[in-house]
């Protein structure tokens, strides 16, 4: 489901600031797996052609079984590669291994693994990956200068110097600012101290050695707190999410209050615009559904559906009437429980939402959210999860 993904940004030496994220790795997962899926799509069309086109009998007949093996080998392989990519569960994952070894329902998992690593672009090995990443800030700022190079009308210098900006003002770019205008909204950490506006650090860990890139010259997206959570604001190019960093949000004309707005109101319009929909899925559990409510939208941006305050306040009033608390540990997943669930095991499911993905890649944060009086509050850690006590 495939954050926040990696940002780049080009300068003079072709990479001026690059950002590589953890979901690298799930692109690469996923992107195997599409391939094994290929291999095994072929095989099974092959094995069923021969076998009613010249028989069982023909000639052709064991390059048919070998299709038939191959088949197999390579949708066991993309299963593999797949549910580890997306930290899918114990069961959904014996789930579709079971399907991968039956004959026509195979196609059921390579389907569908074929559809989510179609959107990812990332390569098969840790090495291309670093390797992919850094040609790819380096095209882009091989574009950009094309780009700006290009735009400069003849007779710029003197439209220039009649609509120059006020001293101190950086001009406005419309390609830029276009880019900019469809941000949306990126759940990165989670604070209680944080001040609603303010400008915020956030700690992206440690990032990996890439070769020809100066790691001491990284530029960072900017980010700013809305509520207690601290937001970047991506861009979906298409095959990846990149940043906004300060340069960009200069040349675009933007505050970081107006950047903010703009990208609350995309994240709105994606709520009305987005198919399927925003949907709500009660999750099983061992002894039939449990008391957690998955909200799922378009596979991307579930978390940041925490920040509009008019679903949680009136949407779904009617399934959280004694309040909510819910957890949101990965940015295409957000779980809630009502309060009086707590008493019922509510709080356990919503532990097992995070235990169950704790080696996935692309995490946004695992700790327990309670909202009342209208706003969001860090509850604690999910491990030793208690209910917060009454204000």
């Amino acid at each position: 489901m495939s954050d926040n993904r990696r940002t780049d940004t080009g300068g003079a030496d072709g990479v001026r600031a690059l950002e590589v994220t953890e979901d690298d790795a799930q692109a690469a997962l996923l992107q195997e797996s599409r391939r094994f899926m290929q291999f095994a799509l072929a095989g099974e069309v092959f094995f069923w052609v021969v076998l009613f086109g010249a028989g069982p009998d023909s000639a052709l007949a064991p390059l048919a079984f070998a299709g038939f093996f191959g088949a197999w080998f390579a949708s066991v392989m993309g299963v593999s590669r797949g549910t580890r990519a997306l930290g899918t569960g114990f069961a959904q994952r014996i789930g579709f291994y079971i399907l991968a070894f039956g004959l026509l329902v195979r196609l059921v998992p390579i389907f569908y693994f074929m559809k989510r690593g179609k959107a990812q672009a990332g390569p098969s090995g840790e090495e291309q990956l670093r390797q992919r990443v850094v040609e790819q800030a380096r095209q882009r700022a091989r574009e950009r200068e094309q780009l700006r190079q290009q735009a400069a009308p003849a007779g710029a210098a003197a439209k220039a110097s009649a609509a120059a900006p006020a001293p101190g003002k950086q001009a406005v770019d419309p390609e830029v600012r276009e880019r900019v205008s469809k941000a949306i909204p990126r759940i990165r950490t989670v604070n209680n101290a944080f001040k609603d506006g303010e400008r915020v650090q956030v700690n992206y860990g440690l990032l990996p050695e890439m070769p020809g890139v100066d790691m001491s010259q990284l530029v960072m997206p900017v980010a700013r707190a809305c509520g207690i959570f601290g937001l970047n604001y991506m861009v979906d190019d298409g095959h990846q999410y990149t940043g906004i960093d300060d340069d960009e949000l200069a040349k675009s004309g933007y505050s970081l209050d107006e950047l903010h707005q703009l990208a609350m109101r995309n994240l709105r319009q994606l709520v009305k615009l987005a198919q399927p929909g925003l949907k709500l899925h009660r999750l099983p559990a061992a002894d039939g559904p449990s008391e957690a409510i998955m909200i799922t939208l378009d596979g991307d941006n579930e978390a940041a559906l925490l920040l509009l305050d008019e679903l949680w306040d009136k949407s779904l009033a009617k399934h959280i009437p004694n309040g909510v608390m819910a957890v949101a540990p990965a940015r295409d997943l957000c779980v809630f429980i009502d309060m009086q669930s707590v008493t019922k095991g509510g709080l356990g499911d919503l532990s097992n939402v995070v235990a169950g993905i704790h080696q996935r890649q692309g995490h946004s944060f695992p700790g327990l959210l309670h909202r009342t009086g209208g706003r969001w509050t860090k509850a604690g850690e999910v491990e030793g999860l208690t209910a917060p006590t009454a204000a």
